[in-house]
């Protein structure tokens, strides 16, 4: 018999070192999720002006000082102005929004809205005017 036996690992003292270690970092690491929250301008400081509409009414009305723009669903009238007068330098004098309810759409035995939306007439003051040539 031999004096020097070879040196046997037990793989499971390994594996149990290695999910103690792992457990421990996991543990230091681990925080409270972070809440992903949705994007809202009146929270974030966005504007809540989507795009300006370009139509041939629009085109037409622009001519009296008003244009037309698209909107956040969820913006009123005092954002609008905010929004405008900030973006473009002018003075607002009167701000009409028009609300599109959408129309019901049928997917299997989902039923969804789709195409809802919000404009808004923006009118400005004398001698303001707002370049949107595309």
């Amino acid at each position: 018999m031999s004096l020097f036996k070879p040196l046997k690992t037990n793989k499971r003292e390994k594996t149990a070192e290695k999910k103690s270690a792992s457990r421990e970092e996991i543990a230091e690491v681990k925080t409270e999720p972070q809440k992903t929250e949705r994007l809202n301008p009146k929270k974030s400081g966005m504007s809540h002006l989507k795009k300006p509409v370009h139509s041939e009414k629009a085109t037409a009305i622009s001519k009296n000082n008003q244009y037309v723009f698209l909107v956040d669903n969820n913006a009123n009238k005092n954002e609008v102005r905010k929004d405008v007068e900030n973006r473009y330098d002018v003075k607002v004098t009167k701000v009409n929004i028009i609300k599109f309810k959408g129309k019901p759409k049928r997917w299997a035995t989902k039923i969804s809205v789709q195409g809802r939306h919000k404009k808004a007439i923006v009118t400005l003051g004398k001698g303001f005017k707002i370049d949107l040539s595309v």
